[in-house]
């Protein structure tokens, strides 16, 4: 299940959220590797939390999105990402990039960066904020470069709000697919109340450029 992706250079950088690892896509040669394959850092051990709930499926099993949410840092140095559960993690690009580092090598590399809530989406911004939907509180907190907690924004329509964008204009775009009210985690009836809307909120920021 490739969920996420971003580019730096000539490198795109994907999560597997279904079988737990990331994926190192070279656009010169067209190559890829996957590397991390179910390691902490990749795998989702933590109940996924929305609107107050554990989310389950069908069969009433905890739901787990492994490798989800990932950002580049404004110089291209860091590559953040999290199961979907948290907590966020880090490694250096130059060791991921590197072809010829052992995976326990390139383990050893990441970091914990931030206990994270259960998220939705994330964004990045040029500063190096890094944007995050708790989708169990309904808000949007903003992590510093440093690792320091500030809130956004909380509003009970933000309904798993998702694919975080920001735009040139200093808006934050914020869908909000209420993907936890599906049929397939209520029982098989789904809870969706219609429109499914997409907000923007001002927060006066600068988009990634990388």
């Amino acid at each position: 299940m490739i969920d996420d992706l971003r580019i730096s250079r000539n490198i795109i950088y994907l999560t597997d959220a279904g079988e737990p690892a990331l994926i190192i896509l070279d656009k010169t040669t067209g190559k890829g590797r996957r590397v991390l394959e179910n390691q902490p850092s990749t795998t989702d051990n933590l109940p996924i939390k929305a609107e107050g709930k554990i989310m389950k499926d069908e069969k009433r099993n905890e739901v787990r999105i492994h490798a989800d949410q990932l950002e580049i840092s404004p110089d291209g140095k860091w590559l953040y990402f999290q199961p979907a559960s948290g907590p966020l993690w880090r490694v250096e690009t130059q060791y991921l990039n590197d072809e010829n580092i052992s995976e326990k090598d390139l383990a050893s590399k990441v970091e914990l960066f931030y206990k994270t809530p259960s998220t939705g989406g994330t964004a990045i911004d040029a500063d190096g904020n890094i944007y995050v939907s708790d989708v169990n509180k309904s808000e949007i907190i903003k992590i510093s470069p440093e690792g320091k907690e500030s809130l956004v924004i909380k509003d009970k329509r933000l309904l798993w709000a998702d694919a975080l964008w920001i735009d040139d204009n200093g808006y934050l775009w914020i869908p909000t697919g209420q993907l936890n009210r599906l049929a397939a985690f209520q029982n098989g009836k789904s809870k969706v109340e219609l429109p499914v809307v997409i907000y923007k909120l001002k927060i006066n920021a600068k988009p990634l450029n990388n």
